[in-house]
């Protein structure tokens, strides 16, 4: 959004979009589309008939494009893909269909003509050092990218991927079938957790958390289970550097001088009886430890977690060093 917003406040202050040798002035609508396909299809239907837009900036994830642009392709308006990488999008034919990005299995390839073509052109040293920058909604950008694995990989390979990675892990073979088995994970929320798991290489306590996730007994638990994961990959690389990970009912990190760091992936945290347990329990005792909250929490949740020793943090991504 950000992005966006500076785009269309830049290209206003120079007179606007140039469109057939004239400068129009434009506007930018931007619309949730509460990662539905059904929504997101309706609200671009909506932006075409209702609001006469020109042209429309698509949403994220690949599922929910590929749903999307059939509108724009259907009205003839262009449809800008700055979000979907699965190859199937780009495979319709489609004449109003605009991609930014790379198919998600030519973005290394990608990258590395674009390294050539400027050391060529002796913008860059030859040979050149590369570094990875990950912010923090790269981080969070892993549930996409999960869906376009998914999206583009049949489910016989990324079940057996899944049981390699968790090997590789250093998980047991009866814990990694464990947990395939496990009803209550769809193939998209399993890959996640797995692909989080994966990217926190070099942490101590994978084995034990694909241990408790065979254990979910429902759909909600298993969800939470892998935002958790993706909350605490996404803190690991923002300033909470974590030593290892501990299956506490639910998957913690531990910070290299000890401390425990819980991610909480929930829209609202009130103060309950049973949230008081949780906060006290023996098992999440330390010199320090604090909650990372994705949404918000209560006045009186903050009081009562601060009153037992915890440090409250607000986002799943670290804003300062703890």
């Amino acid at each position: 959004k950000e992005g966006y917003d500076l785009a269309f406040e830049e290209v206003n202050k120079g007179g606007g979009l140039k469109v057939g040798g004239q400068k129009l002035p434009v506007a930018f609508t931007l619309l949730d589309d509460t990662s539905t396909q059904a929504t997101a299809v309706s609200l671009a239907d909506r932006l075409v008939n209702s609001d006469k837009v020109d042209f429309l900036l698509g949403t994220y994830a690949s599922h929910l494009i590929e749903a999307q642009s059939t509108v724009a392709e259907q009205y003839k308006v262009p449809y800008i893909n700055g979000g979907g990488g699965a190859t199937k999008i780009f495979k319709r034919g489609f004449k109003y269909l605009f991609g930014t990005i790379s198919p998600v299995e030519l973005l290394g390839t990608t990258l590395m003509t674009w390294i050539d073509l400027q050391q060529k052109a002796g913008k860059l040293p030859k040979p050149a050092k590369s570094a990875i920058v990950v912010p923090a909604s790269m981080a969070l950008s892993a549930t996409s990218f999960t869906s376009d694995l998914v999206y583009d990989t049949s489910k016989a390979d990324l079940i057996v991927q899944n049981r390699q990675k968790m090997i590789t892990m250093g998980a047991s073979e009866a814990q990694a079938d464990a947990l395939l088995k496990n009803r209550w994970y769809s193939l998209t929320v399993l890959t996640s957790l797995v692909s989080e798991l994966e990217q926190l290489a070099g942490l101590e306590g994978r084995p034990e958390v694909i241990a408790l996730a065979a254990t979910i007994e429902n759909e909600q638990e298993a969800r939470f289970l892998a935002a958790s994961a993706q909350m605490l990959g996404t803190l690991n690389v923002t300033g909470v550097p974590l030593k290892e990970l501990a299956a506490r009912r639910t998957v913690v990190g531990i910070t290299p001088d000890g401390a425990i760091v819980v991610p909480a992936p929930v829209d609202y945290l009130s103060w309950t009886e049973s949230i008081g347990r949780v906060a006290g329990r023996p098992d999440l005792q330390a010199p320090r430890r604090g909650i990372w909250l994705a949404g918000r929490m209560s006045a009186r949740a903050q009081q009562g977690f601060a009153s037992m020793g915890w440090a409250f943090h607000k986002g799943p991504a670290a804003s300062e060093k703890w």
